[in-house]
């Protein structure tokens, strides 16, 4: 399984995809997300079949006990997928080093490049 983490920054607005079957991004904004037709404002954490709101909606807010919960999913994951806006921002340190402990890689991309390639991978499944 895989995971795509919101965006942390100022967005355009983007049309990310439009099949709403699992969990699918279908727009984002400056504010949050559209997936399968709900809008979530301000972070979220997306697996292959659920959305939850997420409490971190900047890179500083990015920290090892706020990533937590991800460690938590039943099956775990082997990918972490972090937008960080409009342009793609370095993870913290701490928290890759703390995801690996746990056979976790991390990306961080841009919040729409994020989107789309969470939308491409869970089609691939």
């Amino acid at each position: 399984p895989k995971l795509f983490c919101r965006g942390m920054g100022d967005l355009d607005q983007y049309t990310i995809y439009d099949k709403a079957e699992g969990t699918y991004f279908e727009e984002l904004d400056e504010e949050g997300f559209l997936i399968n037709g709900d809008y979530y404002k301000g972070g979220v954490l997306a697996f292959n079949d659920i959305a939850l709101l997420w409490d971190v909606n900047k890179l500083e807010d990015l920290t090892v006990d706020s990533i937590k919960p991800v460690t938590l999913y039943n099956p775990s994951i082997d990918m972490l997928i972090i937008g960080t806006g409009k342009v793609t921002a370095p993870v913290p340190k701490d928290v890759v080093d703390y995801l690996h402990k746990f056979g976790i890689s991390v990306e961080s991309m841009s919040s729409s490049t994020a989107a789309a390639n969470f939308n491409f991978m869970h089609d691939d499944k």
